[in-house]
Parts: C-alpha cells; structure tokens; sequence
C-alpha cells in the first residue's frame, strides 16, 4: 500500500472555494480520492488552515499556513512516500519525491503580466526549475504546456505525462435561478481580472461592437490595477459562487477568452460543457482544449473580435448543432481519466 500525500497549499485560507488552478486541484483531489482504492494507495490531503475542503479528516493533515516551512514540518511527522503537487510548483527542501502537476510557463512567457520584482521573480523561477528537474515525473495539463517544459526548460519529453483537466457539470444546471433579468441577453468572462487575461481589450471591443447586450466580467480583481471602461454595458460581479458561474455560463450568448496565454483554458471547456459558443484567443493550449469548436482568433485582432461577436449575437437560437457538438467534445474531458492517470504514473 502506497501512501501519497497531496500538496493543497494552492487553496485559499478565507474560506472561499478559489477558481483557476486552486479549482482545479480542488476537483481533481475529490475525484483522486474515490478513485485511490483501485491503485492500492492511501492519500492524505495535506490543507492550510483556513482553507474550505470536504475531505475527511482522518486522511486530512492540517497546515499552520501555505508556506513551504508548514509543508516541510508537516512531512517530518508523518510518513508518506510521494507528495504531489496540484499547483505546480514544488516547495524546496522536502523530504520526500514530489511530483508537480503543471499549468502554464506563463510566468517565463509573459513576465510583464506578473507582479513580482524582477529579483523575486529570479529567485521564483529558479525555485520552480529545480522542483522540476528533480522530481522523477512531471504531469502537464496539455500538450502545449508540455512542449513549453520541453523546449523552454530543457525537461526531458519522456519524463512529462499529459493528463489535461476534466469538467464536473452541477446536476441541478437547468433549475439554477438566472443573475440577470430573463430577457437580458449578455457576453461573459469569467476569471481572475489580471493583465494576461486581456479583458480590457475585450471590453473595448465589445462597446464598439455596437451591440444591444451587456458584457459581464465575473470573478475575483486580482494584481495589475486592470482599468475597465466606464459604461452601463459593462457589468462587473466581483462575487462569483459556482452556483453563479454555471447560471452565467448557461444563460450567456457567449464566454469571451481574450487571454494572451492560456496553459489550459479551463473556462472555455466549462462554456462547452453547458453548449455555451466561445469567442477566444488562438494562444497556448485554448485551440487545444476547444478543438473545432468556438471561434478561434489573434488576441489583438480588434476587427475580428468585432466581426465575432456580431456574429454571434445575429445567430443567436442558431447554434444547436455546434451546442451539442461542444458538449461532446467536453465530455472527452474527464476527471475520473486524469486521476487515473495519475494514480497508475505514480
């Protein structure tokens, strides 16, 4: 019997369930826990306090807090044979084999969309690098993100192992209150506000567009101080439960995903799962992740954002073929395929 210690630090301490890559791990260590008695291993999430999760407390092992010192302290008192990394990044020092789950190399790509100092930055990278080298295998949330360890980082191809992410679509979807009036129709994104996720452009965009609609713009500010346009168009909901984001996702013409570099493109699969169009950038994994559905183009193409999105709004009640077309390519995105994944690799 193995026993395999999850690295959940990515999860936020104020109680709130995070989107993105906490999200992510989120789902996948729920669906890593049913599945773990089929590969003979113990799993033991290891949470900082504070942070929401519903796993038992007999395989929990509480944190003090999200530093890698908690982590470290943590793994001297009890004894597991691999860790793995949900965030990615593998905390220095640790006493056991960790194997990181990667997202993006956004940080090496697009340096000028993240916060940090230009010495910060160094010291992070090549903390990151070296978790990487030395852990005995890295899984990668697409083929994009694999290449990018390959030929940015020197990782070796047959050391990475693509799992891609999966999508869990709430039962009660159809039944869940609408957050805009019944007749409003709207655009959305849906994401943390931050440079690389170029929402300002689309917001732009979507003003000179001309179109009768509004544009919702729902999830957390982030860094970067993202100045949006003032006009009643533009609606923004800081707030954002899941049971907000599937009534979004449902009831929108279509999810907008301007981003200058994606590693997965989480939101467009969720779009596709519920038969939402995408009108999206054709940037790291997003052609991936969408394959031939959505609308794919430059994400600094304002004539064809426009073009686009008129298009989608004129043909509004004329997209049943390609709804069902996107559910089926989101139902090859499984969870119950990436845990196994993991668990046979490990």
């Amino acid at each position: 019997m193995k026993t395999l210690g999850i690295d959940l630090r990515i999860l936020p301490t104020d109680g709130s369930l995070g989107a993105g890559v906490a999200h992510a791990a989120r789902e996948l260590t729920e669906v890593l826990f049913l599945r773990a008695g089929k590969f003979d291993t113990d799993l033991y999430a290891l949470t900082p306090k504070g942070a929401q999760t519903s796993f038992s407390e007999e395989n929990t092992i509480e944190l003090e807090d999200a530093s890698g010192k908690s982590l470290r302290s943590a793994l001297k008192k009890h004894s597991l044979d691999q860790l793995f990394v949900p965030g990615g990044s593998i905390a220095p020092f640790l006493s056991i084999p960790s194997i990181p789950w990667v997202h993006d190399l956004a940080i090496f790509t697009h340096p000028e969309c993240f916060s940090q100092s230009t010495l910060k930055r160094f010291f992070t990278t090549r903390a990151f690098i070296r978790g990487l080298r030395k852990a005995p295998r890295i899984f990668s949330v697409s083929e994009d993100t694999k290449r990018s360890l390959v030929q940015q980082l020197g990782i070796p191809e047959e050391k990475i192992i693509v799992t891609y992410e999966g999508v869990s679509v709430p039962e009660n979807i159809k039944s869940l209150p609408r957050i805009l009036e019944p007749d409003q129709r709207f655009f959305l994104s849906l994401g943390t506000l931050e440079p690389r996720k170029n929402i300002t452009f689309a917001a732009n965009v979507f003003l000179e567009a001309g179109i009768e609609a509004k544009y919702v713009i729902a999830g957390k500010t982030g860094w970067g101080n993202v100045v949006l346009p003032q006009d009643p168009r533009i609606i923004r909901i800081e707030g954002v439960s899941e049971v907000k984001k599937w009534a979004l996702l449902r009831d929108a013409d279509a999810l907008l995903l301007p981003s200058l570099h994606e590693g997965f493109g989480r939101t467009a699969l969720e779009a596709m799962a519920v038969g939402t169009p995408v009108v999206a950038s054709r940037v790291g994994a997003i052609p991936e992740v969408l394959g031939e559905q959505g609308i794919l183009l430059a994400p600094s193409d304002s004539a064809a954002w426009k073009q686009a999105l008129r298009s989608v709004w004129e043909r509004k009640g004329a997209f049943e073929a390609e709804r069902a077309r996107a559910k089926i390519r989101a139902n090859s995105f499984d969870w119950e395929r990436v845990a196994e994944t993991i668990l046979a690799s490990i």
